[in-house]
Formats: structure tokens, sequence, C-alpha cells
């Protein structure tokens, strides 16, 4: 039986001496696979691993399927259930708003060899 639950595989990176950053997002459903990425500069890890999370929310067109985000980030899954942040407000209060959107949406943590996102916000960390 194929799942009818989308998937969704997040991650950022970023180098502390250049503050390149990159994030990506592998989103499974079904039988497809969609890859999305991105780049930025002065930035931080952790506004690259909540950048993953926001940009694969964003591009759901359904946020009635039941949907499953897993990564590597502790940070992420504190904010995205209730912890109180202290930085990176803005990117904090467009997730918890995308996150407010979806029916049924749950975050895990995963290890950071099980996360297929990991490669791929290296990458365009490097490309930054």
């Amino acid at each position: 039986m194929i799942s009818k639950t989308v998937r969704i595989y997040i991650d950022g990176s970023c180098f502390n001496d250049t503050r390149k950053g990159g994030w990506a997002a592998v989103m499974t459903y079904d039988q497809m696979e969609k890859l999305l990425s991105g780049v930025a500069t002065e930035t931080t890890n952790q506004r690259m691993e909540l950048t993953a999370a926001i940009e694969a929310l964003k591009a759901m067109k359904k946020k009635d399927l039941p949907t499953q985000v897993y990564t590597d980030s502790q940070y992420v899954v504190n904010i995205a259930n209730g912890c109180k942040a202290r930085v990176n407000i803005d990117l904090v209060d467009e997730l918890r708003q995308l996150l407010a959107s979806f029916t049924s949406l749950e975050i895990a943590r995963i290890h950071r060899n099980h996360n297929k996102a990991d490669k791929f916000a290296h990458r365009a960390a490097q490309s930054a």
C-alpha cells in the first residue's frame, strides 16, 4: 500500500567562519520526491534550519494532507512545540503561522545520518 502521508526531511547548514549557509528539504508523497534548496549569506545554522522548515511548508499546496516533518535540529522541534524564542523571532513567527495552517502535522527529530536533506543542505552552503 502506498502511503498518503507527506514526509518532509529538512536540514540547514552554515559555515561559521564565512557565515554562508544553505538549506534543503526533500519532500515525498506517494511515489514522488521533490527537492528544494537555497542559500544565504550572513546567516547562522539555526536560521538555515528554520528556513528549511518554512520553505518546505510554504511549498505544500494542500494543507489538509497528513504531514510529517523530520529534522536533526532539536531547536526546530522545540520551536514547533512552543518553546520561547530569544533569537530569530522573524522566522519563528513565520514558522508558527505556517504550522497553524495545517490540519495534521507532526515534527520529529531524527539522527543526522537518516536525514535525506543533510547532504543537499551542505552542498547548498558550499555554493553560497
